[in-house]
């Protein structure tokens, strides 16, 4: 429990984005060892991580680690293992008190109903990502979870309310040329 610090989530963190930069380049199926690894790492440490100042960082980190290992998982076909990822990575996020990573969580695991030829529960669940403390959502995330909306709708075949998720989506998503937020 001593050992967690910032600079130990820092540095998992780290791990997280050199995960994510060799799976851009690599693809998915070369770090499933390695992300599998990464993930028993994580939740080892918020295991043994006493106070909520220190567990808070460390299930942020865990997270976004879990998310990526789900999203990988996807790639490959997966999909067991997907929920499974994604169900940690909810878990870590209310763990961390996040709203806004619950939200991505949930969004993105409407791709794994969606490929499991399940649109409509994709769709609620998706819309139920929208519903997790909007106040406290970034406009970035909110633009994506609308446009991940409609992009379901448009899988089950529904064009006028993927056209309205659309519309939800471009107006929600603020100027500027950051591409990601915090």
């Amino acid at each position: 429990a001593r050992s967690v610090d910032v600079g130990m989530v820092d540095a998992l963190l780290s791990q997280t984005e050199l995960l994510r930069t060799m799976d851009r380049q690599l693809g998915a199926p070369h770090l499933t060892d390695q992300m599998r690894a990464h993930l028993a790492t994580l939740q080892d440490v918020l295991t043994f991580a006493v106070l909520p100042a220190a567990r808070r960082p460390v299930a942020r980190a865990l997270t976004g680690a879990a998310t990526l290992a789900a999203w990988q998982a996807l790639d490959v076909g997966a999909a067991e293992r997907a929920w499974r990822h994604y169900e940690l990575a909810k878990s870590a996020a209310r763990d961390a008190d996040e709203p806004a990573l619950l939200a991505h969580a949930m969004g993105e695991q409407a791709y794994v109903l969606a490929d499991a030829g399940k649109p409509d529960l994709a769709v609620t669940l998706v819309r139920e990502a929208q519903q997790v403390q909007t106040h406290r959502l970034p406009p970035r995330l909110v633009a994506w979870l609308a446009a991940a909306e409609a992009e379901l709708y448009a899988l089950a075949g529904e064009a006028d309310q993927c056209r309205r998720a659309l519309d939800r989506a471009a107006a929600a998503l603020p100027p500027g040329a950051e591409a990601r937020e915090p």
